[in-house]
């Protein structure tokens, strides 16, 4: 059998709570916007874990600091990987360093795009397996045994869940994670013992065309630019859309209506009829994630707005 540190390990993750609330009883910390890593360190060598159990060594050369950072001969450490771009994470641009393939742009983009690892829990230290121990003891460990650096980070706890909600809601952040402090880690599971509280974000999107099912306006399909100034899909929404909504699309459709889809990743459907237009529409929208292919996730539009199509940026 292989050793703890050579196999894959898959992460606890919390579940989805409705409301944000206080207790004594709970860490609170921030949801960042990122992917979450998995780091073993063994013999003075790093290997990266995905949640799903790929090897992500090779992606994050940045990362080797970490081994650094670490005071202990073994080490297994849970944390999320995150890109702050205009001083707030961004997953388009997190995932935008994950799928990159070539080395000679990975290597780039550790320079010109790095990522930092905000790490929150350590399993395994030195030949012990923390994961029955009490979150609160394993969070004293982490803190013992790892030296902050740039780019390596140990998230913050706070003891208010409410004021922390409300923070991160002000400045758009994606929600927070509520973590009983006597919990265990329980691999591969969802856990009631952590739960994750979202918010719901905002996003200004171009219109690049509407679908239309049975005659009648589905959704709409929705697109921002990115650095190489393409207008990218996201995604559609369906919902949101009142009466004024409604005779806008109904008197615009026909001027702004074209052959030819204004998106670089043109998305495909198999039911219903599209009708592609001219990027003109600019439209705010309310979602409660990104998910891992850059779609947002549960879009509904709040309203057409007169942002300039250009200012609707991927991050």
């Amino acid at each position: 059998m292989k050793h703890v540190l050579e196999r894959p390990v898959l992460p606890m993750e919390p579940k989805l709570w409705k409301e944000p609330f206080n207790s004594s009883e709970y860490f609170f910390q921030v949801k960042w916007d990122g992917i979450r890593i998995i780091s073993f360190i063994q013999k003075g060598k790093i290997r990266l874990q995905s949640k799903k159990g790929w090897d992500r060594t090779l992606k994050f050369p940045e990362l080797e600091i970490l081994k650094k950072s670490v005071k202990a001969h073994e080490a297994i450490l849970d944390g999320e990987v995150v890109v702050i771009k205009n001083s707030k994470p961004s997953f388009p641009m997190v995932m935008k360093r994950a799928l990159v393939q070539n080395i000679h742009t990975i290597r780039r983009y550790a320079k010109t795009l790095p990522v930092n690892y905000i790490l929150f829990d350590v399993i395994y230290y030195n030949g012990r397996d923390l994961s029955r121990i009490p979150l609160m003891e394993r969070v004293d460990i982490l803190n013992n045994i790892l030296e902050e650096k740039e780019g390596i980070y140990i998230i913050e706890n706070f003891s208010q869940g409410l004021q922390l909600f409300q923070a991160v809601t002000e400045q758009g952040l994606e929600g927070i994670v509520a973590k009983l402090k006597k919990s265990p880690y329980i691999f591969g599971k969802k856990s009631s013992y952590w739960k994750k509280i979202k918010n719901r974000r905002h996003i200004h999107c171009v219109v690049g065309g509407f679908l239309f099912k049975n005659h009648r306006l589905s959704s709409v399909l929705l697109g921002v630019y990115a650095d190489d100034n393409n207008l990218h899909y996201i995604g559609r929404a369906g919902s949101g859309l009142g009466n004024r909504e409604m005779q806008i699309i109904k008197e615009s459709l026909e001027e702004i209506k074209t052959d030819h889809s204004p998106f670089v990743n043109t998305p495909r459907f198999t039911r219903g009829t599209v009708f592609w237009v001219k990027p003109i529409l600019t439209v705010l929208v309310e979602y409660s994630e990104w998910t891992n292919d850059v779609k947002l996730r549960a879009p509904t539009i709040v309203g057409f707005t007169k942002k300039h199509p250009e200012e609707c940026r991927l991050y």
